[in-house]
């Protein structure tokens, strides 16, 4: 997703770009830095290096406890991907001008569902 994202926000001016996205958990979300994704804390969001910008659906949210902190801070326009950047993404990687990716887990967070006490 933060691939497609990214693809979405084409000049970002020298800016790092983060993508955060809501994890529906209160006060989380999923955060993707320099190609690395990780569940956080609202609370605990890490200081930007430099300039950033910022997309994703809770980008709203994140930008502004970033610019709260005194970060250079830019609220990016993609909120969700558009089907048009993730054509442009796979066929990027397609073509070999995107390297492979890793398998990685679906999810980040263990699933939230419990099995029943009786099994």
């Amino acid at each position: 997703m933060a691939e497609a994202l990214a693809a979405a926000v084409p000049d970002l001016a020298g800016r790092a770009l983060w993508v955060a996205i809501d994890s529906r958990r209160q006060d989380r979300v999923f955060l993707a830095v320099g190609g690395q994704v990780r569940a956080i804390t609202l609370s605990a969001l890490p200081d930007p290096a430099g300039p950033v910008a910022v997309a994703g659906d809770a980008a709203a949210e994140v930008a502004a406890r970033l610019a709260a902190r005194g970060a250079d801070v830019r609220l990016a326009d993609a909120r969700l991907p558009r089907a048009a950047d993730v054509a442009r993404v796979a066929r990027r990687r397609l073509t070999g001008l995107l390297q492979p990716l890793a398998a990685t887990p679906l999810y980040l967070d263990a699933p939230a569902a419990r099995l029943p006490a009786a099994g």
